[in-house]
């Protein structure tokens, strides 16, 4: 055969396997040709009757037929993309999600992952790609992500983002009083918004509740929670009802007692527990009341601005518990106070002293990123370095991990 029945003969296929692999890969660059020019005279040793014309146009071909089928191959067995529907509800005109029944809407992802939406809450899907999903919220859902390599779940509550991989949580966010309640089952999350100065991450059996509107946050636990409401309510329970006469009409029960304020606190009734306080008698409390209410307190009076009232309850949970996680909670949190004050030497006084008291504790992470910011503050960028660069030791992603490089970097 001749050079030029050759070149007839294999210049069709040749040109349409070219056009094809062009088509789907894009025009080849010329080391990418070359490349392949050389691996395949490399393997074949060329006859004494074929042209260099026909081996290099063979190799064209069959470089691009390699790549196109590669290719193919790649996107033939890639992850199918995330997709979702909708069960017992309906997405409506502006993509909110709407019950279409008597039961609650939930929606469930290709690869497991689930959000039911309780009474009263709505939300939407505001994008949703291979990795995961980012979803706004109003209301309280029930969250199971199935966790994968690279998966990436964002939920937007109000101006606070929850970022998850593989988990289970609940989640509440209310518009009227601008609060957060986020509940932590299984795996980890960070939540980041503007009251927590970047981000901060929680751990299974903890409970996260912010308050925008106040500007404070609250980290308890779970387990901790519950059993104090299982015993309020076995309390409650147990009180004898007044007994009916035929000539005296029952009398009314005594107001509910204050061994519900944990109750009362996690739902956000931080009027109650201050009226209450005030018909027992705010001395009283202090001088009487247990861990708990101390704390129920505290937090309500925080949350209401009510910081005469904090003071003395955080001031009473460390006299009287001294030994406990909370009396060393509290020294943080009369940091806090001090510091909304603009008292800013005995804001960190209180910091010192929780670190020293607690350096494992839950606050930690905080106390020590505050007490970078305080000692910055009041005496300049070199006191404060030292701090910093403990600050990344102990807490490299955490919250205060970017100002403690920005400071570590500053001249």
């Amino acid at each position: 055969m001749g050079v030029g029945e050759a070149k007839n003969e294999l210049r069709a296929p040749a040109e349409r396997l070219v056009r094809l692999a062009r088509e789907e890969l894009g025009e080849m660059s010329a080391r990418r040709r070359a490349e392949g020019l050389l691996k395949l005279n490399t393997r074949f040793v060329p006859r004494p009757r074929r042209s260099r014309f026909v081996l290099s146009l063979a190799a064209v071909a069959v470089v691009g037929v390699s790549m196109f089928l590669g290719q193919r191959w790649i996107r033939d067995h890639a992850a199918p993309e995330l997709s979702y529907g909708v069960r017992g509800g309906r997405i409506d005109a502006a993509g909110f999600i709407q019950p279409s029944g008597a039961t609650e809407p939930s929606l469930r992802f290709s690869d497991g992952t689930q959000v039911a939406f309780l009474p009263g809450a709505r939300g939407r899907v505001k994008s949703v790609g291979e990795p995961g999903a980012r979803i706004e919220l109003s209301g309280k859902i029930e969250v199971a992500v199935v966790p994968r390599p690279g998966g990436q779940w964002l939920f937007d509550a109000g101006p606070f983002v929850i970022a998850v991989t593989g988990t289970a949580f609940s989640a509440e966010w209310r518009d009227v009083e601008q609060r957060l309640v986020l509940v932590l089952k299984t795996g980890a999350v960070q939540v980041s918004g503007p009251v927590l100065d970047g981000s901060i991450a929680l751990r299974a059996g903890q409970r996260l509740a912010i308050s925008a509107r106040e500007k404070e946050f609250v980290i308890s636990d779970v387990e901790r929670v519950s059993a104090v409401n299982a015993a309020a309510s076995a309390r409650q329970q147990s009180l004898p009802g007044p007994e009916p006469s035929p000539s005296v009409q029952p009398a009314p029960r005594a107001a509910p007692s204050a061994s519900n304020w944990t109750a009362e606190l996690a739902a956000g009734r931080f009027a109650i527990i201050l009226r209450q306080a005030e018909q027992r008698g705010l001395d009283r409390v202090l001088a009487e009341g247990s861990s708990d209410e101390l704390a129920a307190l505290s937090d309500a009076a925080r949350y209401s601005r009510r910081d005469d009232v904090a003071r003395r309850a955080l001031g009473a949970q460390r006299r009287r518990f001294p030994q406990s996680a909370r009396a060393s909670d509290a020294a943080f949190l009369l940091g806090r106070l001090e510091e909304t004050a603009k008292r800013p030497e005995l804001a960190l006084d209180w910091y010192e002293r929780y670190l020293s008291e607690a350096p494992r504790g839950t606050y930690s992470s905080e106390a020590l990123g505050r007490k970078m910011t305080v000692v910055q503050r009041l005496h300049g960028a070199a006191r404060a370095r030292p701090i910093a660069e403990d600050y990344l030791r102990r807490f490299q992603n955490g919250t205060y991990a970017a100002a403690a490089r920005a400071l570590i970097r500053a001249p």
